[in-house]
């Protein structure tokens, strides 16, 4: 059965209200309820490149972009409160990055879906995987350094 919980995770260790996320977290079974799940919108928000550096809010962005979750019906949202242009130029530049990361994320089933958590685990044996492994490595590279 398909379920949505909503969690509250905004409370501090006495119980007191915080600022609340709100999570919505949708279970889909072998995608039969795929089309009775609920549109989701994700908001990212930045303001410091110094305490939040862009290849760190590049790695947000893409593992909530490669959710298993149909892509029609998830939005992801950046918001830069500081107005930063490294980190606007950074996730210019990271923009190409998705379309490859993405279906290889599909094709493979990647766990994790931040690339910087995956890329510190080798490809398994299989010589296809191993060989779009690389590229996508070497791609993730570019952005990378581009987000330095």
């Amino acid at each position: 059965m398909c379920r949505s919980w909503i969690q509250d995770l905004g409370r501090d260790m006495n119980g007191k209200g915080g600022d609340c996320w709100v999570v919505v977290i949708a279970c889909a079974a072998n995608g039969r309820y795929e089309k009775d799940l609920p549109r989701v919108d994700i908001f990212v928000c930045t303001a410091d490149p110094e305490m939040e550096p862009p290849i760190m809010v590049i790695n947000t962005v893409l593992s909530m972009m490669a959710y298993d979750y149909p892509p029609e019906k998830l939005s992801v949202y950046l918001s830069d409160d500081g107005v930063s242009e490294l980190t606007f130029y950074a996730i210019l530049e990271a923009s190409r990055f998705p379309k490859y990361w993405l279906p290889f994320c599909k094709k493979f089933n990647v766990e994790p879906r931040s690339p910087e958590a995956y890329f510190q685990i080798e490809p398994l044996d299989d010589p296809v995987k191993t060989k779009e492994w690389l590229f996508i490595k070497v791609s993730y590279a570019g952005v990378n350094m581009t987000a330095l």
